[in-house]
Parts: structure tokens; C-alpha cells; sequence
């Protein structure tokens, strides 16, 4: 078996899905998203990388398992990423199947040779009808934070803001739709919660419900949290796959389990248009904020700024007001201390004669000048409030 002129094998049985790289002109060879754990490495000899993937119902390091409801038969898969010595990176998508009687299927067929004497004919009349096999669908999973997909080792804290996204692929989108009818968080070992039952979520603040407006694409909010033992949380989901699309499931706080696009269905029909079930599951690597990366310590670091800035300015700000204060508080000595001068000298004086009568103020220059600052006070304070 090869991709393009990269040469690998697959060897199938009931409860290993063995992959073997030959090293020549082979760099490197991972599981994809996976490879970062330490159980997912992949193991090497003197002549290949090899890869062995259990098939039982742990379903370890992103292996996927497609059941066929109507035959029984079973499709495991993964995908893996190979880097050649001319850094060019393939990824690989490796599968087993298992028939329900757990034989491994051979999907190579075998032509005879055609007979010298076969002529095939120009003109074929088709009078009976030709069934074919819908794809096995292919699921896709993501995680998104601030609509940036998150993979990886990327580390996120208790509480981040993300979204949960599972897809068909282009060959199955136009076929199916799907619905997450379960979904369990492990730490990887013995600690494990139900955060998805029967298409509906059971803490909605934590983890809200799947939903949809395609039929073939479903995403749910959620915030991260972690185990105490340990900053890994692994999810692990079975999705419906439904032909044309699956019917909502009615949640207690009103909500479609999956955010249905058409009218459902009566109960009786539900059974018959599931299809396919598949066992997926996702990681994140969830840390404690003393380890954050370096983007969330910048992020920090300029709230801090901010918040240096914000004192300044409140400091100045009660600068300002302590002199518009000591201003107003003079305005009213200098217009008392006229009020004074008023009581001690005539507030105006006369003067007859054949000209006409003139009555001016000695106190005018002082009261003037007051006045002009008590504007300029009040629109101080103005301006601080």
C-alpha cells in the first residue's frame, strides 16, 4: 500500500491495527494531534517506525470506530502524519475493518485476466437496477478558542471560553447528518464524568448542548476545567450518523439536543434512519495559571499596564480637583473681603451739575476679577465630575 510514493502497510486484526513506515527516506512518523502523548509514541527498529493501535473499547489516542447498525460490521481509523527527509508531510488515513463475526475484511480484489477473444460491446441496454453503497463516513473534531482551532499541546487555564466542534467530511456532508447522543471526560485513567446523555447535556452552565443549522456540522460552548491528578481531559463522544439528517432530541430547558434544522420525526422512525454509529474522542491539556503560556502573559501584563494608567489619571485627577477646590475657597475671600470694603466706603457716588448725572462703583475692578475666576473654578470641577 503507498500514498503518492510513500510506502506503508496496515495489518488488521480483531483487537490491533498495526502500522509499519519503512525509515528510507522517512523523517518522522506520528499519530496526528496525538503524537504529543506519551502513550501514543510510535516505536522504531532497524528497519521501520512502527505504530500498533489496540482496537477495544478504550479506543486510545484518537482511533475512531465507525458500526454499520443495519450489517454489524465495524470500520476502525486514524490518521498519520509521515515527514519525509525533504520535510514534506503526508497524513495518512489507516483503517481496519471488522466483520460482525470479528474477521478482519480484505478490501483488495482480484481480476482474472480477460479471454483473448472478449469484445466489449458499444452499446450496453441496463434493465434491472443497479444499487449502490453509500460512503462510511469520516468524522472530524475540533476545539476552538476565540474561533482559532486549538490543537495539540497549546495549554488553556480552568474557565477559558471554548467550543467543541464535530463535522462529516466532504464526501459524507451531502449524504448524512449527525447527532452527539453521548459524551463522557476521563482523566485517562480511573475518574470519569457524563457530561452528555441521550443527545442533551446534564450541566448546561459547563457544557451547553450541541446544536446545528447545517445537519452536518454540530458545536457546543463550554469551559475548560481539569482533573485534580492531572492537566489532561480526554473526551470521548458517540455520534449518530443519520441518512439525510437526525432528529432533535427535546432537552428539559427547552432546547433541541443538537439544534435540529427540519421537523422531526415520530419515535417509531428514529431507529430506522440511524445508520451509523461512531466512537470518537478529542484531549485538551489544561493548566493552572503559574504556567500559562507566553501569549496570556503578555495579556496580563498589559492589564496591569491599564491598570497603572488608571491610577495615574486618578491621581491627577484629584490634583486638579484640589486646586479648583483652594480656588473656589480664595473667590470667596476676595468677594468677602469686598463685601468689606463696600460697608466701610460708599457703594457709589453723585455728582451734579449742568452735565448729567454719572454714578460709578469703587468696588467694580474687584468683583470683576471674582467673578471671572468663580466661572473658571466651576468649570474645573465640571470637568472632573
Amino acid at each position: 500500500m503507498g500514498h503518492a510514493e510513500l510506502r506503508y502497510s496496515v495489518e488488521c486484526s480483531a483487537d490491533t491495527m498495526t502500522v509499519r513506515v519503512p525509515l528510507q527516506g522517512v523523517e518522522q512518523v506520528a499519530l496526528n494531534k496525538w503524537g504529543h502523548l506519551p502513550w501514543c509514541g510510535v516505536r522504531m527498529d532497524s528497519t521501520q517506525y512502527i505504530l500498533s493501535l489496540p482496537l477495544d473499547d478504550d479506543l486510545a489516542c484518537g482511533t475512531t470506530r465507525v458500526r454499520n447498525k443495519y450489517t454489524g460490521d465495524t470500520m476502525y481509523y486514524n490518521k498519520v502524519e509521515v515527514t519525509t527527509i525533504s520535510s514534506t508531510t503526508h497524513v495518512l488515513l489507516v483503517k481496519c475493518q471488522v466483520a460482525a463475526d470479528n474477521s478482519t475484511v480484505n478490501n483488495i480484489v482480484k481480476r482474472n485476466v480477460l479471454p483473448a477473444e472478449f469484445v466489449e460491446p458499444d452499446f450496453i441496454e441496463i434493465t434491472s437496477e443497479v444499487t449502490g453503497m453509500a460512503p462510511i463516513p469520516i468524522l472530524g473534531v475540533g476545539v476552538r478558542q476565540d474561533g482559532n482551532l486549538v490543537g495539540g499541546e497549546l495549554n488553556v487555564r480552568p474557565g477559558t471560553p471554548l467550543t467543541m466542534e464535530v463535522y462529516l467530511d466532504d464526501t459524507s456532508a451531502n449524504i448524512y447528518g449527525i447527532l452527539m447522543s453521548y459524551m463522557e471526560v476521563t482523566d485517562t485513567q480511573d475518574k470519569r464524568e457524563t457530561i452528555i446523555f441521550n443527545g442533551c447535556s446534564v450541566d448546561p452552565l459547563l457544557f451547553d448542548n450541541f446544536v446545528t443549522t447545517t445537519g452536518d456540522y454540530v458545536s457546543a460552548k463550554f469551559r475548560a476545567f481539569k482533573f485534580p491528578e492531572t492537566n489532561y481531559v480526554l473526551f470521548r463522544g458517540t455520534v449518530d450518523v443519520c441518512l439525510d439528517k437526525c432528529q432533535g432530541i427535546a432537552c428539559s430547558n427547552g432546547q433541541l439536543g443538537y439544534g435540529r434544522r427540519r421537523r422531526g420525526v415520530d419515535a417509531s422512525s428514529i431507529d430506522r434512519n440511524k445508520i451509523f454509529e461512531v466512537t470518537m474522542s478529542t484531549y485538551l491539556k489544561v493548566v493552572k495559571d503559574e504556567n500559562l503560556n507566553t501569549t496570556n502573559n503578555e495579556e496580563a501584563k498589559s492589564l496591569g499596564d491599564m491598570e497603572k494608567m488608571a491610577g495615574d489619571l486618578e491621581r491627577a485627577a484629584g490634583g486638579l480637583r484640589k486646586v479648583a477646590v483652594d480656588l473656589v475657597r480664595q473667590v470667596e475671600e476676595d468677594v468677602e473681603r469686598a463685601m468689606e470694603e463696600t460697608h466701610h466706603n460708599p457703594s457709589f457716588q453723585t455728582r451734579q451739575g449742568d452735565e448729567p448725572v454719572f454714578v460709578y462703583y469703587n468696588i467694580g475692578s474687584s468683583l470683576s476679577q471674582s467673578f471671572v475666576s468663580i466661572v473658571a473654578a466651576v468649570l474645573c470641577i465640571l470637568l472632573l465630575h
